[in-house]
């Protein structure tokens, strides 16, 4: 649920209090960092969101929607894709600490290690009760902001891509952004900043678009990770608005 666009906890008044601390301070520590990671993924999800909205192609799919030439994910109905670029495979059943995945042809990291995988197979996953077991297409950039406790708590500065390239090193995303409360994108007050990573010697050469459209987040900085590059250290320049390019190494 913490990847859901309602993220909220039901009980009858007969049953046990939920609220997180009453489980005790282990199970409340977990459930703080998936609460914590929603957040931190806010701006994907708003992005996924916002392209469900347009195209009508919904958030959560069916690996056969992505994947239709893909014969292994006509009769998988235990993962699913957000969007294009995160594959979730949950534990749906109690006292499972390890599952099988299937990763569809292509380049997937593990969103936990980065560990990186060929697909057009089935992988054994660990999933002890504080990871779900989550893979990041390779070809895919993750927009995220720091943690927060509620959207607007903080400035959501800086906005961070991280960056998993595919066989070839390329990488890409578009980024959406409004001020996330009114229907001023209709008029079209929003923006659109996309970026893409191509590999260049040893390191990754990243462009930056001039953002489309008038909306202004204000005053911010751009974080480049790149991922399963342990020697290659973040890169973070002001975000100028305009188009650039910058050298990852």
């Amino acid at each position: 649920a913490f990847l859901t666009p309602f993220c909220r906890n039901h009980k009858d008044i007969r049953s046990y209090d939920q609220e997180p601390w009453r489980f005790g301070m282990y199970y409340e520590d977990i459930i703080r960092k998936f609460l914590k990671l929603r957040y931190e993924l806010m701006p994907f999800l708003y992005t996924t969101l916002e392209e469900a909205h347009r195209t009508g192609v919904p958030v959560f799919r069916p690996l056969m929607l992505n994947y239709q030439n893909d014969q292994s994910t006509l009769n998988l109905d235990n993962e699913f894709m957000i969007g294009d670029d995160l594959l979730v495979a949950p534990i749906l059943k109690p006292d499972i600490t390890q599952r099988l995945v299937y990763l569809p042809a292509g380049i997937w990291y593990d969103f936990w290690t980065n560990k990186k995988y060929p697909g057009g197979r089935m992988i054994t996953a660990d999933a002890p009760l504080d990871t779900v077991p989550m893979f990041v297409r390779g070809g895919a950039i993750i927009p995220t902001w720091p943690a927060m406790n509620y959207v607007g708590e903080r400035t959501a500065d800086p906005i961070t891509f991280a960056i998993y390239p595919d066989a070839a090193g390329h990488a890409s995303t578009t980024l959406y952004e409004d001020d996330g409360v009114s229907p001023a994108y209709k008029t079209p007050v929003l923006r659109r900043t996309t970026v893409t990573v191509s590999r260049l010697g040893r390191g990754f050469r990243a462009d930056i678009s001039a953002p489309v459209g008038s909306y202004d987040p204000g005053a911010r900085k751009f974080r480049f990770v790149v991922k399963r590059s342990l020697k290659m250290a973040p890169v973070t320049v002001a975000d100028s608005g305009k188009a650039r390019q910058l050298l990852l190494r």
